[in-house]
């Protein structure tokens, strides 16, 4: 895939690399981008964002989604070991773990 095939909601630059940044949207996908490159470096299946709820945390080597579903709405995602550490979900005000 070299890019999204529907709109991007959310765009987060990578807080240590300054030529990284992310992409999300309603595809839902969410792409690896350097910008000194013509196409997406790699991309991840699974949240489906519909607004700015993408976020990097470096020192943890996580990245942080938020959907637009009814279950897995907040997920963590580890960088380095490609899956999904936690799925949560947002139910009577609080958000709960998924297993």
């Amino acid at each position: 895939m070299d890019g999204h095939k529907n709109r991007i909601h959310a765009i987060r630059s990578h807080p240590a690399m300054e030529t990284v940044f992310l992409t999300g949207g309603w595809d839902e996908t969410v792409h690896y981008w350097d910008e000194r490159a013509p196409y997406s470096q790699k991309h991840f299946a699974g949240p489906h964002l519909c607004g700015d709820a993408l976020d990097i945390i470096a020192e943890h080597q996580v990245i942080l989604t938020g959907s637009w579903r009814k279950t897995s709405t907040l997920q963590v995602k580890s960088k380095t070991k490609n899956l999904f550490l936690i799925k949560y979900f947002y139910r009577f005000g609080i958000f709960q773990q998924v297993n």
